[in-house]
């Protein structure tokens, strides 16, 4: 005991030995018993003792570091003093510095390090939980050096000489703190700080060499104390994009070299919220400001963007018929845009309407109509936009969606003279009288659902859907109303349909040349149907004809087709832990040479791997800029040499998370609406990107219980919502195996309304299917044809159920050349059932890798005799 612990030991024992007639009180059960202290002198002493250690003990949780392993191994109980590692809501205190390099999953609550400099060195994750309480670092240096710092509520990270964090996540729900004095906070590459708030006003410098971290949607805390300071001329402020940014008037930005937008999401100046639009701040003049640019040289400029806000419009008709830009027409007096939330309290006729825009039109009461040669435009900047009205009428109008759009009408839409036009799906759900499709009604979207909608009646034709995919439920009905009506604007259309959907048809003799037709669970394949009979797919649907002897036909066309293409994985992306963020170290992505090398042998199709932890670090959050411009980079390689690339996701159906644990898409950690997300988001960065073979959504998937087919339509529809243009590529369960397909993936069966699907096998020839040739030819059991026989039950069942394939791997070793004739058998076989293949594998970093078909010093790979010779040309 220390001489500390002696007095609150004697000062705790004063009170109870000076008071010998006080009553112990014990409850039990709602009833008192009382013992008189002075006749149970042994309980007294126990007491006495147990009141003094919690009274003045000093933390019963605050373990001092020694710092006997180093680097620092922090679940080494002997660097501890008393030797336990500290834990969740603990306190570790520092008397040396200390490096950890061994961290993964450990927590605590707090940290003091006053004095010392405090290192995180590796690719492992940290948590700052204090149990309720905001976490604390306090330390003279702080480095965090290939890290993930996690916080459970709020973290408050105190230094007072330096902060340095490079390819560092900083994540946590609540506001991370940082004051840092001396030098402040030195920003290395790839710093992301995913938290509610990130408030520095008590740090005096935010400096970097490189950029700023990355602080999109998050709400930025500047004080007057802090400067920001770009140090050199490749310094960037880019990492504020799409962040909340709340500044001191009296701030200052200190600028070296720079000629940039900054995009905010929202501004505030001192009291001011700065309204949208873009502000030279060269000028002082912004809001109450009086905040200082310094530019360290003549002609730098620097601007900062603030996006649009949502507001509500209310529309009350003083100019008749409207006038959307008549400011005077809206309460607040001002004109709606992009995202804002339109409202009436009466029917209104827009007449002057041209280069506007909405996020919402909320008149569910009323009638609203469009009746000019103008064009509006729905966009509620990344959500779904609505129109929901009693009446809807579009006349000589031109309506364009930026993402989704819903129409809810519960009386009847009218379109005539009307392009309704975007990128995503158009939902139509009208009751009442339905949708009356007037004369030239196009629609040009990815997707028309019309499931929701009761009648689609016509007195000319359907509105022309020709590429749209076109989704009917069994509450639908098509009427054609009179002998003039027609079906036609289908032509062209992918029709998806309900097996007990109804066609009513008043007077028809026509042909329906359909893209493709799904009805029920069952792709039609192409050919010319009958629609007099029900015997269609799995239907039950019914055509009722007005007139005796009406006919109609549909023809379906031949479906579509992959390009039957021959190449080789370029390697590398999926090296290293999954969470890895070292590029050049721990993981490699091609360079320009691989590709001259690789199109001079005509192997136009490569196969990219990469892993989606680097691409997305938390699952359902944004996007990392730094890997999409890698693979940017990449994808762009391959177009300018007229190369196509399929990019493979290379997780095995997992996901590695900050824990340090892998865990399987569909688990709670782990949802299929994160792996939805996260294909929804990679397709709509890549969609107009016109190289790309198609998206390989998993590498390999195995061990997943039977779940894999949910993951793989979740990944598709995701695709699908943004990205109507490219292949989806659907790996199989059990490692992808052609030659167990069967077992595993019999009921595998993706839907795609575009019917661009591809499903995707791997194989291999030596003993156990696995590429590892660990025998020799013989003793591997191989035959010139042992490459067929695997393949071919997968081959049988591409045929069987009308798919397509793809064989994303196989490969030989480079020490017998009788594997070579296995090869030469493979690919020939393959070329002759119309399936395409990439080789495993070549990529800069394989050295002696005996599947390798990198040349040598300018030789080529002996393998690449038999690939060069099956290009798909």
């Amino acid at each position: 005991m220390s001489r500390i612990q002696q007095k609150r030991h004697a000062i705790g024992a004063l009170i109870i030995r000076d008071c010998p007639h006080i009553h112990l009180c014990l409850c039990q059960e709602k009833r008192m018993f009382t013992i008189p202290l002075h006749r149970t002198l042994l309980l007294s002493r126990l007491l006495c003792f147990a009141i003094g250690c919690l009274l003045f003990a000093p933390s019963a949780f605050g373990e001092t570091y020694t710092g006997s392993q180093s680097p620092g191994v922090w679940n080494q109980t002997g660097n501890w003093s008393p030797a336990t590692v500290p834990g969740s809501g603990d306190s570790a205190i520092f008397n040396t510095d200390a490096t950890f390099t061994d961290f993964d999953g450990q927590s605590v609550g707090s940290i003091q390090s006053t004095s010392w400099t405090l290192k995180f060195d590796a690719y492992e994750t940290f948590t700052m939980d204090n149990l309720g309480s905001d976490a604390v670092m306090d330390c003279y240096v702080l480095q965090f050096l290939d890290a993930e710092i996690q916080f459970a509520d709020d973290l408050d990270i105190n230094v007072s000489r330096e902060l340095f964090t490079t390819n560092t996540i900083i994540t946590g729900n609540g506001t991370l703190h940082i004051s840092a004095g001396g030098f402040g906070w030195k920003v290395g590459s790839n710093t992301i700080v995913d938290a509610n708030t990130l408030d520095v006003s008590g740090t005096h410098y935010i400096r970097s060499s490189t950029s700023l971290p990355d602080l999109e949607g998050v709400t930025v805390n500047f004080g007057s104390y802090t400067q920001l300071k770009a140090d050199w001329s490749t310094s960037s402020f880019l990492g504020l994009n799409g962040a909340h940014l709340v500044m001191d008037s009296s701030y200052q930005i200190f600028v070296h070299s720079s000629n940039e937008t900054i995009e905010l999401a929202t501004w505030q100046v001192g009291s001011t919220l700065l309204p949208p639009g873009t502000y030279d701040i060269n000028s002082a003049s912004i809001g109450d400001a009086n905040f200082g640019v310094i530019f360290s040289n003549g002609g730098s400029t620097m601007s900062i963007t603030v996006a649009s806000q949502a507001m509500t419009y209310i529309y009350d008709g003083f100019y008749l018929p409207g006038v959307w830009d008549a400011a005077d027409n809206w309460a607040p007096v001002g004109v709606p845009g992009s995202g804002d939330t339109i409202q009436s309290s009466t029917d209104v006729t827009f007449t002057d309407f041209d280069g506007q825009a909405a996020g919402i039109i909320d008149m569910p009461d009323w009638w609203l109509t469009f009746d000019a040669l103008e064009t509006f435009t729905m966009d509620n900047l990344g959500n779904d936009a609505v129109i929901d009205s009693e009446v809807l009428r579009t006349y000589d109008t031109e309506l364009q969606f930026t993402d989704d759009l819903n129409i809810y009408v519960s009386r009847e839409f009218n379109s005539t003279n009307t392009l309704i036009t975007g990128d995503g799906t158009l939902t139509v759900t009208v009751g009442g009288f339905g949708w009356k499709g007037g004369n030239n009604t196009i629609i040009d979207a990815d997707i028309l659902d019309v499931s929701g909608t009761h009648y689609i009646r016509s007195s000319i034709s359907l509105p022309d859907l020709e590429g749209v995919t076109v989704l009917f439920g069994s509450y639908t009905q098509i009427k054609a109303d009179w002998p003039s009506s027609s079906f036609l604007g289908l032509n062209g259309a992918h029709l998806v349909m309900d097996s007990s959907y109804q066609i009513f048809v008043h007077s028809s003799y026509e042909t329906i040349e359909l893209a493709s037709w799904k009805v029920g669970n069952t792709d039609l394949p192409s050919g010319t149907y009958d629609v007099n009979s029900a015997a269609i797919g799995d239907a039950d649907f019914s055509v009722i004809f007005a007139n005796a002897g009406a006919t109609m036909t549909i023809n379906v066309a031949a479906e579509n087709q992959q390009p039957l293409m021959f190449g080789v994985n370029l390697a590398g992306g999926e090296f290293g832990d999954a969470r890895s963020l070292n590029y050049g170290y721990n993981y490699i992505y091609p360079n320009e040479s691989e590709f001259d090398y690789y199109h001079a042998k005509g192997l136009d199709l490569i196969r990219i791997p990469f892993r989606w932890e680097r691409v997305q670090p938390t699952p359902g959050g944004a996007l990392r800029s730094e890997e999409l411009a890698r693979l940017d980079t990449v994808i762009g390689y391959a177009q300018a040499r007229g190369m196509q690339v399929i990019l493979d996701m290379h997780n095995y159906a997992h996901y590695k998370l900050a824990d340090g644990n892998s865990y399987l898409i569909g688990s709670t950690q782990v949802t299929y609406e994160h792996y939805k997300d996260v294909w929804n988001k990679l397709a709509d960065h890549w969609k107009n990107q016109s190289n790309i073979y198609g998206y390989g959504i998993m590498n390999e998937p195995h061990a997943t219980g039977g779940t894999w087919p949910i993951a793989a339509q979740a990944a598709a529809d995701g695709i699908r919502l943004v990205d109507s243009t490219h292949w989806i590529i659907v790996g199989g369960e059990g490692w992808s195996g052609a030659h167990s397909w069967r077992n595993y993936n019999e009921n595998l069966n993706v839907t795609d309304p575009l019917d661009m699907v591809i499903y995707e096998a791997h194989q291999y020839f030596d003993d156990n299917n696995s590429g590892t040739y660990n025998e020799s030819y013989d003793d591997e059991g191989a035959y010139p044809n042992i490459g067929v026989n695997r393949v071919q039950p997968f081959i049988d069942w591409l045929a069987e159920h009308n798919h397509q394939g793809f064989i994303g791997e196989y490969g030989v070793p480079d020490d017998d050349s009788r594997w070579n004739v296995v090869l030469e058998n493979f690919l020939a076989h393959l070329q002759a059932n119309g399936v395409s293949g990439t080789y495993w594998a070549g990529g800069p970093w394989w050295g002696t890798y005996p599947m390798s078909c990198e040349p040598d010093n300018g030789v080529d790979a002996p393998q690449m005799q038999i690939i060069e010779l099956y290009t798909g040309e």
